[in-house]
């Protein structure tokens, strides 16, 4: 595939119609769906939800109560010793189940949607992520290792390929790249001499601090836009501790200029983070250069984008 060919595929892909850590993050998924359900059969005893008769409100988030019924559901919600599943369906329904016996059961389902599972807007959401970003405490540089059987040598070079999994096409993966150490331990890659390769890595986890920053222009709700900057490891561990997993790729790539879109999706909760990125390969040539600046990527940002409705993303015509 040539590279004007991967551009459009990677924008049209992400155009289609999807088929410190906060507050939220810091809840396991089990205690998120609990907590909901909770509100739920609260609202099924007041017969209101939101301002809305209940039956009202049931209809229009198309909510189905699948078995059982509200009281039980909620005895088996605050039972400790009931089984509780969920399964994802399409990445766009949860059905859960709470289990006792085969007398005592319920089944609810519902849209996977973080606004109405959490109880909040979207618009609130973006309005409070810089702040929640500059809270993430990150760790201390971490090793990672890798067992070698995991990993396959990049033609002749001395790169190896950790495999990860894609979103909407091949080239949007989580791929990760590791340099052999000894014939025993190999590390991640950071080198100028693979810049694409050593950003992969920067953005799919937080072990390596490199001293780069990442300038957002965040476009959010009602055509309002924000801009902030923050160290990109900061970033990369507000993501990963919020449950999402990192998808990168590379739209273009010159002597001095690389543009990439990174996608931050969160499956649990049904929401992407999604971005252009752009940068000068020559930052990757040190991890601090000698005058003490922080290096920088730009990158414009769409957070909070519903997996279940992804209409647009990124605009050809993007501002520079």
């Amino acid at each position: 595939m040539n590279v004007v060919v991967r551009i459009n595929a990677i924008i049209l892909c992400l155009l289609l119609l999807g088929g410190g850590r906060d507050a939220y993050a810091q809840r396991t998924i089990d205690e998120v769906h609990r907590q909901f359900i909770k509100r739920l059969t609260v609202g099924a005893e007041r017969d209101e939800m939101d301002g809305k008769p209940f039956r009202t409100f049931m209809k229009e988030e198309k909510i189905a109560l699948l078995e059982g019924n509200f009281t039980l559901l909620k005895e088996l919600c605050y039972d400790t010793t009931a089984v509780m599943s969920i399964d994802l369906m399409d990445g766009k329904r949860y059905a859960v189940r709470f289990f006792r016996d085969s007398l005592h059961s319920a089944a609810l389902s519902y849209p996977a949607s973080y606004e109405l599972i959490l109880d909040i807007k979207s618009f609130e959401m973006e309005d409070r992520l810089s702040d929640a970003v500059r809270r993430t405490i990150v760790p201390k540089e971490t090793p990672f290792q890798v067992a070698h059987e995991l990993l396959e040598q990049m033609g002749n070079s001395p790169v190896y390929i950790l495999s990860g999994t894609t979103y909407l096409l091949p080239e949007l993966n989580n791929n990760r790249y590791y340099v052999k150490v000894d014939d025993a331990t190999f590390s991640l890659l950071y080198s100028e001499d693979f810049p694409i390769e050593t950003m992969a890595n920067l953005v799919t986890g937080n072990e390596i601090e490199s001293g780069i920053d990442i300038n957002f222009k965040m476009v959010k709700y009602n055509y309002r836009t924000e801009e902030f900057t923050v160290p990109l490891r900061q970033w990369i561990t507000f993501c990963l501790n919020e449950g999402c997993s990192p998808y990168f790729g590379l739209i273009s790539l010159d002597t001095s200029l690389a543009t990439c879109v990174l996608v931050m999706k969160n499956e649990t909760l049904g929401y992407i983070h999604a971005m252009k990125m752009t940068f000068d390969p020559a930052i990757i040539s040190t991890q601090s250069d000698k005058a003490g600046n922080r290096r920088m990527i730009r990158a414009r940002l769409n957070s909070y984008i519903p997996i279940y409705n992804v209409k647009s993303i990124f605009q050809e015509d993007d501002e520079k």
